[in-house]
């Protein structure tokens, strides 16, 4: 992906990520013991603040718009899952969340340091993506708690769609000869575009 078009998509996503932030927040300072209210803020705020300093790539340091980037957005889907959990009042195998982001935090501090590419870092966020939204899923089917069936429904899809895009976008970012329809020039542009559209 070229870099003026990485930088348009990151502050379209940055965009658009400011009114669900700001709703959170409002609804946070309103209920103040309405646990869910704040940790969505928390993970939204994470993500509007990730995208806007991958849209700053071309002017500020790689390690403030690459690692601490990818840092808040990889913490913040923990939160969003834990968001998900918090209204469905489900914590079966949530400590899986936890390992999961763990994991993903050292993993991408070490390639950061260790073998800083690009097809690298985002093989490793579209795959964390990829299994933070299989959980998601998982979680969306599950009865307890159940939301509604358009509630519940609407979270699969987008599960679904997250899991499809990230995943492919993870596997293109691997192959070395990869067809132009598996390449990262088509599937960078999907994953952005798509993650506009989950906000």
């Amino acid at each position: 992906m070229t870099e003026p078009l990485y930088v348009q998509f990151a502050m379209l996503l940055a965009a658009a990520l400011l009114i669900p932030t700001f709703v959170f927040l409002a609804h946070g300072v309103h209920h103040r013991n309405m646990r869910f209210w704040w940790v969505a803020a928390v993970s939204y705020s994470g993500l509007l603040i990730g995208a806007a300093l991958g849209a700053l790539r071309t002017w500020l340091p790689g390690i403030v718009t690459v690692l601490v980037s990818n840092i808040l957005i990889g913490g913040s889907y923990f939160y969003c899952l834990r968001s998900l959990r918090l209204i469905k009042d489900e914590w079966r195998f949530n400590r899986i969340d936890a390992l999961l982001t763990s994991t993903f935090l050292i993993g991408f501090v070490a390639l950061y340091i260790f073998g800083n590419s690009y097809p690298h870092r985002v093989a490793l966020v579209s795959l964390h993506i990829a299994l933070v939204s299989l959980i998601v899923l998982i979680v969306a089917l599950l009865r307890k708690g159940r939301i509604s069936p358009m509630g519940d429904a609407t979270l699969a899809f987008f599960g679904v769609g997250n899991i499809l895009v990230a995943s492919i976008r993870s596997v293109s970012a691997q192959m070395s000869d990869p067809p132009y329809m598996l390449s990262l020039e088509v599937w960078d542009p999907i994953f952005l575009v798509a993650s506009v559209k989950m906000v």
